[in-house]
């Protein structure tokens, strides 16, 4: 209980005191007028009289105003400040135009009831404790079986495996799974360079980032950076990759939730999956959608090349162009549309279909006529 010579709280109500006025003595000129009356005793043997009139004041009015900033608290959700947890706070106040009523209306000398506000937190620290208890999005990708591309993968999400982000938190691709070098056990695999597909150490690895990426749009993330890749992929519906490059292009994102996340990441059966754990807020479910705005095909060019003898060799496959729209939609529990978003627009380029043809053998020249009969004399 919290009390003053004015109010006092216990439980959800205030109390409030209405004064009649105060008594006061001075203690130093009471004290004098006692010793004499004890000098006067012992010098009579008679007993003496005390008489002391108490000084009065007037009750004082009550400043309602400096009691409700007294007692007032804001209500405010337990948070995380970086990786530090602070406590909710419980919300306090009262109505202070009906205070000022009953407080008017109140005979002097008695007390006022006055119920109080009570906000409680939406968020507890207790529920930060129970921080990673929800599974945000999950998503499974495909895989080639190519060992070499699925190694890269797999070493890269290992790399990622188990990373926790904090309210405020910045993820960075490249920054969490570094250089990709033979030495680290990354392997040559097929990789798109100026738009020739060649081998590279490291390839394949922009399925890890772009299912990141995916995951990051159903949960709306903040995106800090992305790139999409120049030709389309087969694994994840268009304008819904990124790729990346270790000479430059990063995938970034930045926890933007009130509480932290984690990332689960695996290859298991020719499929990666990515996790995102967390603390849902709320009923809501995400889609997203893309929409073609242009569709590109390809041209089929045909080389000749002396080592192809008969039929056609492929040298670089086609790849139809598109230019694509992203939305995003979120629905309520009951399947109510709430929220429609536009993502952005992608475009991928367009790629030729190259194939090698025997070269073809040039006729030989017809022989010219020669000169004709001698004519007759």
């Amino acid at each position: 209980m919290q009390a003053t010579t004015d109010y006092k709280i216990e439980g959800e109500n205030l109390i409030l005191f209405k004064s009649a006025g105060s008594y006061s003595a001075d203690p130093d000129a009471l004290y004098r007028q006692v010793c004499a009356a004890v000098q006067e005793v012992l010098a009579s043997g008679t007993p003496a009289d005390i008489r002391y009139e108490l000084t009065h004041s007037d009750a004082r009015e009550l400043d309602l105003q400096a009691v409700y900033d007294a007692i007032f608290k804001e209500a405010s959700d337990a948070h995380y400040e970086g990786d530090k947890a602070v406590a909710e706070v419980v919300g306090v106040s009262f109505d202070l135009e009906q205070a000022r009523a009953l407080y008017d209306a109140a005979p002097v000398g008695t007390s006022v009831t006055i119920p109080l506000v009570i906000t409680k937190p939406e968020v507890t620290l207790a529920d930060l404790t129970q921080a990673y208890r929800d599974v945000l999005v999950e998503k499974s990708t495909d895989l080639t079986w190519n060992y070499n591309r699925t190694t890269n993968i797999t070493l890269a999400a290992a790399e990622i495996n188990g990373l926790e982000l904090y309210p405020g938190d910045q993820f960075s691709f490249n920054g969490v799974v570094g250089e990709r070098t033979a030495a680290r056990g990354f392997k040559e695999a097929i990789a798109y360079v100026g738009g020739d597909a060649v081998d590279q150490i490291g390839g394949g690895i922009c399925q890890v980032s772009s299912t990141l990426y995916y995951c990051c749009l159903k949960t709306k993330m903040q995106i800090d950076e992305r790139h999409n890749h120049m030709y389309t992929i087969d694994y994840l519906p268009l304008g819904m990759d990124a790729t990346v490059d270790w000479s430059g292009v990063d995938f970034k994102f930045t926890n933007n939730m009130e509480f932290p996340i984690k990332i689960e990441m695996y290859v298991e059966d020719n499929e990666l999956t990515v996790r995102i754990y967390g603390t849902k807020t709320d009923k809501t479910r995400v889609e997203l959608d893309n929409e073609s705005i242009d569709i590109i095909p390809y041209d089929t060019i045909e080389k000749e090349d002396p080592s192809v003898t008969e039929g056609y060799e492929v040298e670089n496959y086609g790849h139809v162009g598109y230019v694509v729209d992203v939305y995003r939609y979120t629905y309520d529990e009951n399947d109510n549309l709430i929220e429609s978003e536009y993502l952005g627009r992608d475009d991928y380029d367009k790629r030729d279909l190259e194939i090698l043809v025997p070269v073809s053998e040039e006729p030989e020249p017809e022989p010219e006529p020669g000169p004709g009969p001698a004519p007759e004399p």
